[in-house]
């Protein structure tokens, strides 16, 4: 699932937390040169053992106060911006398929 409403991303964490899922938090985080002020560049993706929710959004330097402030209280992980996020949601797949089949041989 994908989402640009930080507070969609949120809601779902707390979701995932009142749920007892396990989960990680990664995110990266670049700025770029714009002209709309929109510098702050972040990307999120939650990984849960139900589902996988990926946040993406450019934001002014004020907007980006919530989002670091999440990232305290949540225990992000952040992933180096030149690695490709879609890698990791490849690696969370093979990693389901894994958890699949050992449950299934048991």
């Amino acid at each position: 699932m994908f989402t640009k409403d930080f507070s969609i991303f949120t809601k779902m964490v707390e979701v995932t937390k009142e749920q007892d899922l396990k989960f990680c938090i990664f995110y990266q985080y670049s700025q770029r040169k714009a002209t709309n002020k929109r510098t702050e560049m972040y990307t999120f993706s939650l990984n849960s053992e139900l589902f996988n929710l990926k946040y993406k959004q450019n934001l002014t330097i004020e907007e980006s106060y919530v989002v670091k402030s999440f990232i305290q209280q949540n225990q992000c992980i952040e992933i180096d911006e030149k690695i490709d996020f879609s890698l990791y949601h490849i690696l969370d797949y093979l990693q389901n398929i894994k958890k699949f089949l050992l449950k299934k041989n048991n």
